[in-house]
C-alpha cells in the first residue's frame, strides 16, 4: 500500500476521494472528478521538482479557476428540452 506507514496520509486519501465521490453525485459526471485528480498529482509532482510557495499559490488559483469555470458552465449552460406529447 502506497501511503500504509502514515496515518495521516490514509486520512487524507480517504477524504480526498470521499470528496471525488461527492463531486461524482453532485455533478452527474466523473470527468470533474478526473480532473480535479489530475491536477492533484500535477501540483504534486510540481511542488516536489521546485518546492516553493508559489506552487501552492498557483494550485490554489488554477483549482478556483476550475470551479469558477465549471459552476458557470453549470449555470449558464444550454438545457436539454423535453419534449412533451399531447395526446
Amino acid at each position: 500500500m502506497r501511503y500504509g506507514t502514515s496515518e495521516l496520509s490514509m486520512l487524507v486519501v480517504i477524504f480526498f476521494w470521499g470528496m471525488m465521490g461527492l463531486l461524482i453525485v453532485l455533478t452527474g459526471s466523473i470527468i470533474p472528478s478526473l480532473i480535479f485528480h489530475d491536477m492533484n498529482n500535477l501540483f504534486y509532482k510540481l511542488n516536489m521538482m521546485f518546492s516553493s510557495d508559489k506552487v501552492i499559490y498557483a494550485t490554489v488559483a488554477v483549482l478556483a479557476l476550475l470551479l469558477v469555470i465549471f459552476i458557470v458552465a453549470k449555470l449558464f449552460g444550454k438545457k436539454k428540452k423535453v419534449a412533451v406529447q399531447n395526446d
